[in-house]
């Protein structure tokens, strides 16, 4: 499944708060099986936690419209991002990351093919 409009939301964010990141988790919700995700908010100042919280929620409503949010908001600041979302460091953070077709996905509950090893051969028949 892809959801543009949580890309374009992410997109609006870092640009509007420039030093933040997005983070989007899956999650369960047994209250509201409709949410399938928690969007982190990354990196934001302490003072302005409720400013980008504010502004994620209302624009994610003004994306939406009338269907419900498929994921829960909330803003971290940079001592909270430190402690349980650290930065990738190493060989991983420093190539480009290759992108296949199904890298595309924006969310991370979308289905992902499986690689089951080389695919074995198909006897001929008569033999």
């Amino acid at each position: 499944m892809k959801d543009e409009r949580i890309a374009l939301l992410a997109r609006e964010i870092e640009s509007r708060y420039r030093g933040t990141r997005i983070e989007l988790r899956p999650t369960s919700d047994e209250e509201d099986p409709a949410i399938r995700a928690f969007l982190w908010i990354l990196d934001v100042p302490v003072e302005k936690l409720c400013e980008v919280e504010d502004f994620a929620i209302d624009r994610a409503l003004d994306l939406y419209g009338d269907d419900p949010l498929p994921f829960h908001v909330t803003a971290a600041s940079p001592e909270t991002t430190a402690k349980y979302f650290p930065a990738p460091t190493g060989p991983e953070r420093s190539q480009p990351r290759r992108r296949s077709a199904r890298a595309s996905c924006l969310v991370p509950w979308a289905p992902r093919a499986r690689s089951r090893g080389p695919t074995p051969r198909r006897r001929r028949r008569g033999r």
